[in-house]
């Protein structure tokens, strides 16, 4: 019968470890919100599609322009009647459109601004930006300007049983990114 030391047991304990990480741990979506993904996650997509065409009207009141302030004013949210207003477990859903920068020549800098927040309870993520993402759902390596991710867990709640559902989809000249924060 073999002892185990902590000296010959090193190598087996670092591949429980390593395997534990490789796989991803927090890859499932909680059981109590999977419900309320699986009903928003086309809901998400609609109002990314929504926003899509709504994207070119908030460019007119971005930063780099000479007088923002005198654009007309920029539309409502696309999520703003849908669904996910009412859903109780949908924190808040956050949407930026992106485009190349007018004043970088080569194109190598995004430029972007936001629709206000629905809900207004989500401001910037509060888990490190640097962390690896756990993913339930990535459709992003085959076609990034369209596409969709489930997050586990948020980066806006710290809380571990929460979800970003994170859709893509390209506009006219950029793309769009809704963020829809679901909690239990």
């Amino acid at each position: 019968m073999q002892r185990f030391t902590a000296q010959s047991s090193w190598p087996a304990v670092a591949l429980v470890i390593l395997a534990s990480s490789s796989l991803g741990c927090g890859r499932r979506v909680p059981n109590d919100i999977v419900p309320s993904v699986e009903t928003n996650l086309p809901i998400a997509s609609q109002v990314a599609e929504d926003a899509a065409k709504l994207c070119p009207q908030l460019k007119t009141r971005a930063p780099f322009n000479s007088n923002p302030l005198a654009a007309p004013p920029p539309p409502p949210s696309p999520a703003i009647g849908s669904a996910l207003e009412k859903d109780s477990h949908v924190l808040d859903v956050s949407i930026t459109c992106s485009w190349p920068d007018p004043r970088d020549a080569t194109g190598n800098t995004g430029a972007g601004t936001s629709f206000p927040n629905l809900k207004n309870k989500i401001r910037v993520p509060v888990r490190a930006v640097t962390m690896p993402e756990d993913l339930a759902k990535n459709t992003c390596k085959s076609n990034p300007n369209n596409c969709e991710q489930i997050v586990v867990p948020s980066r806006h709640v710290a809380a571990e049983n929460t979800v970003d559902i994170r859709i893509t989809r390209k506009t006219v000249d950029g793309t769009v990114e809704v963020v829809v924060v679901i909690v239990p």
